[in-house]
């Protein structure tokens, strides 16, 4: 049962708990009977119980992020929904492995991981993670050189730091291909 949550702007009185999974868009069970693509899941009940889902944020290879407000501790965070066919090892392997590196990383240039856990019953693991200040690429349009200069500095100190302490040029690639 959905103790806390945020209103679907449509029909101010129904919490949002559905997403398109193509689009990323939140709304409520009634918006999503209507909505424009046919690719629609429900955010997890033991998620909607702990996280009001504000806005979405963006996907990747193996996710889709959220903004989300903690009903613990009212804190903002970013949250990283990995569907997983439970049956696909490697793919369960592949979301354990992210959790792994996600654990050992503690860089200022780096978004920090705070918790993860797999939902059996959803076939999803969640990430729970810093939400960063800026949509970098809406910043990268207007930059100054010095201001280039100041991101590029800041991406070879993360990068530096992942290939000191945890030497894995795989991440960096995957990482480097999803920011291009």
């Amino acid at each position: 049962m959905q103790s806390f949550g945020q209103t679907c702007s449509s029909h101010l009185s129904i919490p949002v708990n559905f997403y398109c999974t193509k689009c990323g868009e939140i709304f409520c069970h009634q918006c999503s009977l209507t909505h424009k693509h046919s690719q629609i899941s429900r955010f997890p009940n033991a998620l909607l119980s702990r996280y009001e889902f504000k806005k979405y944020l963006g996907s990747g290879i193996s996710g889709k992020v959220f903004s989300c407000r903690s009903a613990f501790d009212g804190s903002e965070y970013a949250l990283k929904m990995i569907e997983i066919d439970s049956v696909d090892q490697v793919a369960v392997m592949e979301a354990q492995r992210e959790i792994e590196i996600l654990q050992k990383i503690n860089h200022q240039n780096i978004i920090r991981y705070y918790d993860s856990e797999y939902l059996e019953d959803d076939d999803l693991f969640s990430i729970l993670m810093e939400l960063g200040d800026m949509n970098l690429m809406e910043q990268l349009k207007s930059l100054t050189q010095d201001e280039a200069f100041s991101y590029f500095r800041q991406i070879c100190s993360a990068i530096e730091y992942i290939h000191k302490n945890l030497g894995l040029f795989i991440l960096i690639y995957r990482f480097v291909l999803n920011f291009i």
